[in-house]
């Protein structure tokens, strides 16, 4: 069960990007609303932003508000916001089960729901917690090409990170989740 990945696509209809994903074991519904401009004030004319809300009944304010944050700094990086101009990208997060794997599982989720929908992005991130005694810690990585690096670590991360083994497999059975088509227009056929 280390590295249990399994998606179930089209969960609100074929209208709107969502994704069910089961991660270890913690089930999160991801949905996308977006690219779309937003009603308001433009944050910025010439790249779109990335807006993350997470709704979990079993964590508290401080950290859902947490996760969120982490998220948003992840795929800010990662998609390629030039071609989303004066855009917003709003992603909706629900927890359906809860477990301390709760932020790996909300990235691998948002990944697997923006890969679906084919937003543009510099590569493939994923994450991987690792436990060591009682600490916790969440390490986010990117993967392109042949090439994985890590842009994010949450929580005491005195412990090592996960083997490369682990990176790969969870990374393999991710992109193995996909459908078809997504694999063939987004991925180039891996």
């Amino acid at each position: 069960m280390e590295n249990y990945f399994e998606t179930e696509y089209n969960a609100c209809g074929v209208e709107r990007p969502a994704v069910i994903t089961k991660y270890r074991n913690c089930k999160v519904l991801s949905i996308l609303n977006g690219p779309f401009e937003p009603a308001g004030p433009i944050i910025d004319r010439f790249k779109g932003a990335v807006r993350v809300n997470v709704y979990s009944p079993q964590c508290g304010r401080n950290e859902g508000h947490s996760i969120q944050e982490h998220i948003e700094e992840m795929f800010s990086k990662i998609v390629i916001l030039k071609e989303y101009p004066r855009s917003l990208l709003e992603i909706r997060v629900f927890v359906l089960e809860f477990s301390e794997d709760l932020l790996a599982a909300c990235i691998n989720s948002v990944s697997v729901l923006l890969l679906g929908a084919g937003i543009s992005s510099n590569g493939v991130p994923f994450a991987l917690p690792v436990k060591n005694g009682v600490n916790l810690c969440t390490f986010g990585y990117v993967s392109q090409g042949s090439c994985i690096s890590r842009v994010l670590a949450v929580g005491n991360c005195e412990s090592e990170e996960p083997p490369e083994k682990h990176r790969l497999d969870l990374l393999e059975r991710m992109k193995y989740s996909l459908k078809s088509n997504y694999k063939e227009d987004w991925l180039g056929g891996i």
